[in-house]
């Protein structure tokens, strides 16, 4: 997905909150501390990007990727809106590095593009 298909960008920039949008092509930032962005649908783009943030993808072809300290979560479907896998991650800097994408395989683990 390139950014220029986006055709929403969501951001949460108050603490202790939690945002959600559903629809195809949206990329969303949580932004303030505590603060979670879950996005419901297909081909999004989720940054966490302040120190105890969360950001969820459910549908498919969704990617993540956070700073230090966050938390990333993608929940994965298929075509029929049957649930495959899901996992949540931790930014540890070791095995999930900082600003990088990552995506859910069909094995449920996350893999870096």
């Amino acid at each position: 997905m390139e950014l220029d298909e986006i055709k929403e960008t969501v951001i949460n920039a108050r603490r202790n909150t939690t945002l959600t949008r559903e629809g195809d092509n949206i990329y969303g930032v949580a932004y303030a501390e505590s603060s979670v962005v879950v996005l419901k649908g297909n081909d999004c783009l989720a940054n966490a990007h302040s120190f105890n943030t969360t950001v969820c993808i459910k549908g498919r072809n969704g990617l993540v990727k956070g700073r230090l300290g966050t938390k990333l979560e993608i929940v994965n479907y298929d075509e029929n809106g049957k649930f495959i896998n899901n996992r949540i991650v931790i930014v540890d800097g070791i095995n999930i590095l900082e600003d990088c994408y990552y995506f859910l395989n069909e094995f449920g683990e996350f893999c870096r593009t």
